[in-house]
């Protein structure tokens, strides 16, 4: 719905923008407004937002979410605080900038537009900014940088259980999701240290997954030569698995690493490293029907488009309607629209890496929206990062203290939910 509104917006089609815009709006503040049957609540165990999950029982024949106390209907009795695989484990802080990412994102497009809302619901955004990337360890309420590891670079999904292999992380592109979602909050909201926060973990992300996530078996000098694939599926402190939680298809771990489709997809996928990736994941989905009727088959031809852009639209134009229903895992949280807007504009922002022919190349059917930059993108063809990478991301890191300092009059012993005068002027101010 996000993609939507911008993309209409982006084509001046206003009628259609403001009338997602509106839906939009709506969906996102059931959740912030604790409207929702699956209600986020604050943890003070651990310090973070969490579900509190639905045990359903049929009533009158409809599912009706039941996650209250007998005895007493005023207290919840949350059932993922005993169930670690209720919800992906979001109670035991599994995945949750994946999961609060997509809050996000769509919370910095509603405040583009509607400063009114951005005034209104800046304090309980900024929540779930800090259950996710609280810059400060002065902060009381939540673990600083509870998701993201400086040392290594990027984040780890693997929240308080343990596992004999380490930390873990799955899909790289739903991590960079949050991070830009947290970089347009802060443009939406002219809020400098966020944006800058959000664009710091964002391109170190981007570096460390072009790096350990997206493989070239003939320079690859990472992982054992008997790893052939081109890419990881989940990357563990002491494992590597070409696989996926909920399957062991290839195109399950080649899609899982392109969702959501949005612009900074961009600095993620380099054209070098998809000419070897492509053929691989074509060939799994062609080997099985699943890959179009779970809908996977959408992120098969955005990455087509980065390579072969004609092919690209001629595929998913034939695409039948019902990948992208409720009923394709893949295709239900994507659209035709934002498939083919993705296709159109690729090569419209070119990357300063890109082959002298693919930067040339601009397509005049639609325009992306335009990414952050990114000084330093590595060479997939390398066998070692690029010494101005590594510069960007050591320097990333450092500027992190000044920032995480700016991000003081926001976190400065607030209680979650808690709002400050101050800040709703700002905004105001700022509107």
């Amino acid at each position: 719905m996000a993609r939507l509104v911008l993309i209409s917006h982006q084509l001046g089609q206003q009628t259609a923008s403001q009338t997602m815009l509106a839906k939009l709006r709506t969906y996102v503040s059931v959740w912030l407004d604790q409207k929702s049957k699956n209600v986020l609540v604050y943890d003070a165990s651990w310090g973070g937002i969490v579900s509190c999950g639905c045990m359903y029982r049929w009533v009158d024949k409809k599912p009706k979410c039941v996650n209250v106390n007998d005895d007493d209907p005023s207290v919840l009795d949350c059932p993922t605080l005993s169930d670690p695989g209720m919800d992906f484990g979001n109670a035991f802080y599994n995945d949750h900038h994946f999961h609060y990412g997509y809050h996000i994102y769509a919370a910095a497009v509603v405040a583009k537009f509607d400063k009114d809302w951005a005034v209104k619901y800046n304090e309980k955004v900024l929540t779930l900014i800090r259950d996710i990337a609280n810059p400060s360890p002065e902060d009381p309420y939540f673990s600083p940088f509870r998701y993201f590891d400086w040392y290594e670079g990027h984040s780890w999904a693997l929240g308080i259980v343990s596992d004999p292999n380490g930390k873990n992380q799955e899909s790289t592109s739903e991590a960079v999701n949050a991070w830009y979602g947290m970089y347009l909050y802060g443009v939406a909201t002219q809020n400098q240290p966020l944006r800058d926060l959000g664009e710091t973990l964002l391109l170190s992300e981007v570096h460390s997954t072009n790096y350990y996530w997206h493989v070239i078996p003939r320079t690859n000098e990472i992982y054992p030569k008997k790893y052939d694939h081109t890419i990881v599926g989940i990357l563990h402190d002491l494992l590597v698995e070409f696989q996926t939680y909920f399957g062991q298809q290839g195109f399950f771990v080649h899609g899982i690493q392109l969702l959501p489709i949005t612009p900074v997809v961009h600095l993620m996928f380099d054209p070098f490293w998809v000419a070897s990736a492509y053929p691989k994941f074509q060939q799994y989905c062609q080997a099985e029907p699943m890959c179009v009727q779970s809908g996977f088959v959408t992120f098969l031809y955005a990455e087509q488009a980065m390579i072969d852009r004609e092919a690209a639209w001629s595929n998913a134009m034939a695409l039948k309607d019902d990948v992208f229903t409720i009923d394709c895992a893949g295709g239900n949280g994507n659209s035709r629209t934002n498939t083919l807007y993705f296709i159109a504009s690729w090569g419209n922002h070119p990357q300063p890496h890109w082959p002298n022919d693919m930067r040339q190349s601009q397509c005049p059917t639609a325009i992306a929206v335009q990414p952050v930059r990114a000084p330093g993108t590595p060479h997939p063809d390398a066998d070692k990062p690029s010494g101005v990478g590594l510069w960007w991301v050591l320097f990333g890191a450092l500027v992190v203290v000044s920032i995480s300092a700016g991000l003081g009059w926001f976190i400065a012993k607030r209680k979650p939910g808690q709002e400050q005068e101050q800040d709703k002027q700002a905004l105001v101010a700022d509107a």
